[in-house]
C-alpha cells in the first residue's frame, strides 16, 4: 500500500509539474534563456529636440518620473502611462516625436512618463518587480500630475495611456481634477465589454484565481504563457492589387487592399531581453489589474478623450474598441489608422525583406502613422484647451481631427 501511495504521489507531482509549468516558463519559442539578458531602454537615450533636456525624479509615491522639458513654461504637459510589461524607456521615441510636433505647431509642451509600481526603475530601486496593486496606480498618476502642475505653473496636463495604461489613465482622469483629458491607444474596459480572452480573465478574477493566489503565494507567473505577446508586435503590410486581380483581398478602411502580417521581430527581441521589462507577475497583482474596483463607468466620463486605434490590431480588435468608445461619456473622438496593428504609437518603420536573413532590408512600413498620430495629439490638445472639440465627427478612419 505504501509503495502504491508513493507511485500515485509521484504521478500527481509529475502531472502538476507539466500542468503548471507553462504558467512560469515560456514554452512556445524558448524565451526563458534570453529574458532580461540584454540592454535596458533608457529614456535619456532618446533623440532630444533642440532646446529641451531629459531628467528623472523619484516622486513621494516611490515611482520614478522621467522628464523631457524645455526652458519655457509650456502651453500644456503630457504624462505617459505605459502598458503592462513595459516601462517608460520604451516610450522615448514617441516622446521625442511628440515634442518635435509641439515645436512645429508653435505649441510648447513638456513630456513626462511614469514607471508605475512594479515596473521599470520604480521596481528596480524598490526590488518589487512584478508586484503591484492596480488601485494604487491611479493614485500614483494623480501624485505625478500634481508634481507636473507645480513644476509648470499649473498649466494643463493630459494623460496618454498605452494598452492597459489607457484604462488606468482614463480612471485617473475621472478621479482627479488635475488632469485635463486623456489620449488612449486602444481601450480594454473588460469590466464593461467582454474581451475575446474574457474566459481567462474571469478565471483569474474568480474563485480559481483566488485558489491560485492562496496556493502560489508570492510565486510569479510568466505572463506570455497567458497572453501571446508576439501579437503585440504584429503589423500589416498592405498593397492595392491590379484592377483585374481576381483575389479576394482583406479590407482596410475604404480601400480594397491585400494585407499580410509583418512581425517586428527586432522590437519583440529588444523587449524580451530588456531587464526592465516585466514578464513575471504575482497572481494577486494580475487579479488587481482585472478587478473592477478601480475602474470607473465609461458613461460617467466628462472630460475630453481621444481614442487612437489600429484597424488591423490583433490584440485589441477595432470592433471591441469601437464598442467601448460608444459607451464613453464626455467629449470623445475615435481616430483609426486602418493599416496599423496594436503598437500604433510605437510604430517606427519596420524593414521587411523576402530575400532571407542577411539580405538587404527593404519595403519599410509604418513610421509615418506614428508621426501623424503625434501631430493629431497636439492639434487635439489645443482644440480641447480652446473648447473647439464640439462639432467634430466622433469617428473617422484617418488620423485627422
Amino acid at each position: 500500500k505504501e509503495s502504491s501511495s508513493l507511485v500515485k504521489l509521484c504521478v500527481v507531482w509529475v502531472a502538476l509539474h507539466f500542468a503548471l509549468r507553462p504558467l512560469f516558463f515560456e514554452t512556445r519559442d524558448g524565451s526563458v534563456p534570453r529574458v532580461g539578458k540584454g540592454k535596458w531602454m533608457k529614456w535619456s537615450e532618446m533623440v532630444i529636440p533642440s532646446g529641451m533636456h531629459t531628467g528623472e525624479t523619484v516622486l513621494p509615491s516611490g515611482c520614478v518620473l522621467h522628464m523631457l522639458e524645455g526652458d519655457i513654461i509650456p502651453r500644456f504637459s503630457v504624462l505617459f502611462v505605459h502598458d503592462l510589461a513595459e516601462h517608460s524607456g520604451g516610450l522615448r521615441d514617441f516622446a521625442s516625436i511628440l515634442a518635435t510636433h509641439c515645436v512645429h505647431a508653435d505649441s510648447s509642451c513638456n513630456i513626462y512618463a511614469i514607471d508605475l509600481a512594479g515596473h521599470g526603475l520604480s521596481a528596480f530601486y524598490s526590488g518589487s518587480q512584478g508586484t503591484f496593486n492596480a488601485t494604487e496606480w491611479v493614485g500614483q498618476i494623480s501624485n505625478a500630475t500634481s508634481y507636473i502642475r507645480e513644476r509648470n505653473h499649473d498649466t494643463a496636463v493630459f494623460a496618454i495611456g498605452f494598452g492597459f495604461g489607457g484604462d488606468v489613465a482614463l480612471a485617473a482622469t475621472s478621479q482627479t481634477e488635475q488632469l485635463t483629458g486623456t489620449v488612449v491607444n486602444g481601450l480594454l474596459m473588460s469590466h464593461e465589454v467582454n474581451f475575446h480572452t474574457q474566459n481567462r480573465i474571469n478565471l483569474l478574477t474568480g474563485s480559481l484565481g483566488q485558489l491560485l493566489e492562496s496556493f502560489l503565494l508570492d510565486a510569479k507567473l510568466f505572463t506570455p504563457s497567458l497572453f501571446n505577446f508576439r501579437n503585440f508586435f504584429d503589423d500589416a503590410e498592405c498593397s492595392t492589387p491590379p484592377a483585374d486581380d481576381p483575389a479576394d483581398p482583406a479590407v482596410s478602411g475604404s480601400v480594397r487592399e491585400i494585407c499580410s502580417w509583418v512581425h517586428d521581430e527586432a522590437s519583440y527581441e529588444e523587449r524580451m531581453r530588456d531587464p526592465l521589462s516585466v514578464w513575471h507577475y504575482s497572481v494577486s497583482s494580475l487579479r488587481s489589474l482585472f478587478s473592477s474596483a478601480w475602474r470607473p463607468s465609461a458613461a460617467n466620463n466628462t472630460k475630453p478623450v481621444l481614442v487612437l486605434a489600429g484597424g488591423l490590431d490583433r490584440v485589441l480588435p477595432l470592433s471591441h474598441v469601437q464598442t467601448v468608445f460608444r459607451l464613453l461619456g464626455g467629449p470623445r473622438l475615435l481616430r483609426v489608422e486602418p493599416r496599423a496593428g496594436h503598437r500604433l504609437l510605437y510604430r517606427q518603420a519596420i524593414a521587411t525583406s523576402t530575400q532571407g536573413a542577411g539580405s538587404p532590408r527593404s519595403n519599410a512600413v509604418g513610421g509615418g502613422s506614428t508621426a501623424a498620430a503625434a501631430a493629431l495629439v497636439v492639434r487635439w490638445a489645443g482644440a480641447a484647451l480652446e473648447g473647439g472639440l464640439g462639432g467634430l465627427p466622433p469617428e473617422r478612419d484617418q488620423l485627422e481631427l
